[in-house]
């Protein structure tokens, strides 16, 4: 059987963003492979929808429907076309162009899942994101991003340039065209996650590194053409399931 990004490959022309085989399919491996029972006939909430790649697989998973939110109008516009040509019914899905640090246009809906890839470091309005995604009512989220390496609950500071789709951009606090954003470590997850009533594991990433990532590459902090999946085996990017605490 092909895998997700091979069968589905307009994905690799409608975004330049971490748009390699190999990166695509193994990240599908640990943020949809790996949550099939959680996303079956869920309500899912995308944040940072991007090009409708993630949704596209929430749906083919099982999920019931999918909410994508996207700050991007040009990227809303290319994942509506993407999950139409790859013949999903427009009741299943709907995208939003909204910047989730200021417009909020989600807020008090109702989803199960919520799914948070490639966003939470693009913000430094972590507590107010981790409010919103509990405040769906979602029993679960499904998390990944860049994190600091360290075993220290800390987030590190970072300036972005909101020019690029794979970099965040907001309405507000851009100073020559830059925006300040904080990459949290693994243990600052864990510690945001508990703070709003959610326990939170890592995904093993060991499996799908081993079968996918060329081992002559050397170690490197960050992914090339050559060696797509370095970041997840340096540890710089992570992936994540939190599911909500039963009182």
């Amino acid at each position: 059987m092909a895998a997700f990004f091979e069968e589905h490959d307009r994905f690799l022309a409608t975004s330049e963003v971490g748009a390699w085989p190999a990166r695509l399919n193994g990240r599908y491996e640990a943020i949809i492979a790996r949550h099939v029972d959680q996303l079956r006939g869920a309500r899912v909430l995308d944040i940072g929808s991007h090009d409708g790649r993630w949704a596209l697989a929430a749906l083919k998973a099982g999920a019931a429907h999918v909410t994508g939110v996207e700050a991007r109008p040009e990227l809303v516009q290319r994942a509506e076309e993407n999950l139409t040509s790859y013949g999903v019914d427009g009741s299943r899905f709907s995208f939003l162009v909204s910047d989730m640090n200021h417009k909020r246009n989600v807020q008090g809906a109702s989803f199960d899942v919520v799914l948070c890839l490639g966003y939470f470091y693009h913000t430094l309005n972590h507590m107010a994101l981790w409010q919103l995604m509990a405040s769906t009512g979602a029993r679960h989220l499904i998390l990944d991003g860049t994190v600091e390496p360290t075993d220290a609950p800390v987030i590190a500071l970072m300036q972005e340039d909101i020019s690029h789709h794979a970099n965040g951009t907001s309405a507000e606090g851009v100073i020559g065209g830059q925006i300040l954003v904080g990459h949290p470590s693994p243990s600052a997850l864990g510690l945001l996650c508990e703070q709003v009533g959610f326990s939170f594991a890592l995904v093993d990433w060991g499996p799908i590194l081993q079968k996918l990532r060329p081992e002559a590459e050397p170690l490197r902090r960050l992914p090339s053409a050559g060696d797509p999946l370095a970041d997840y085996a340096y540890g710089s990017r992570v992936t994540g399931l939190a599911t909500r605490r039963v009182l």
